[in-house]
Formats: C-alpha cells, sequence, structure tokens
C-alpha cells in the first residue's frame, strides 16, 4: 500500500498500524482526525476487510459532516467509500442511500 503523503511502499499490516498510530496523535473530532480516519477506512477497504473500514468511515463522514458539510467535496467521497464498504458487505441499499446524498 502506498502513503497518499509521500508515496512510501508499506506492508498491508504497517500502512494499517501507521493509520491507527496517526489517530492517536490527532484530536478527536478535529478534520486532521477524519483525514487519517478517512485513510485508515481506506486501507481497511485496500485489504479487503469491508468491516473493519465501517467505523473509521462513519466516524470520518461524521465529523465532515460537522465542519465542512453536506455538499463538500470531501464528505461527498467520504459517503462514496462508506457506501463501497456497506456494498461489499451486501447493504446495497445502504450503498445506494450514500451515493445519492454524495
Amino acid at each position: 500500500m502506498n502513503c497518499p503523503v509521500c508515496g512510501v511502499t508499506y506492508d498491508d499490516d504497517i500502512a494499517i498500524w501507521l493509520a491507527e498510530y496517526g489517530r492517536s496523535l490527532s484530536e478527536p473530532g478535529s478534520l486532521e482526525s477524519a483525514y487519517v480516519l478517512s485513510s485508515l477506512g481506506h486501507m481497511h477497504s485496500c485489504v479487503g476487510d469491508a468491516e473493519a473500514a465501517i467505523d473509521p468511515l462513519r466516524e470520518a463522514l461524521a465529523i465532515q459532516q460537522r465542519e465542512l458539510g453536506m455538499q463538500h467535496p470531501v464528505t461527498a467521497t467520504s459517503m462514496l467509500h462508506l457506501g463501497f464498504a456497506h456494498g461489499v458487505l451486501g447493504d446495497a441499499a445502504e450503498q445506494l442511500r450514500l451515493a445519492e446524498l454524495a
């Protein structure tokens, strides 16, 4: 998995650990934490663990909705990522709902 900031390639487990570590350093509820949570959820999705992706993606989305608003492109992207994870888990209705909101 490639780091979105520096481009370094990490093993999947290390990438997830780094995102968890970043989560511990960010202020809960901040936009910075939303970025970290979104990255963590995305990493879980990339390694095929959609179930583990749901909670961090949901938390990131809640922060982004509060801080950026529903119409912001970052919020819309998070809705799509969360919807994708729901779709992988077989919840097509939630995937469609989030896609329509985005």
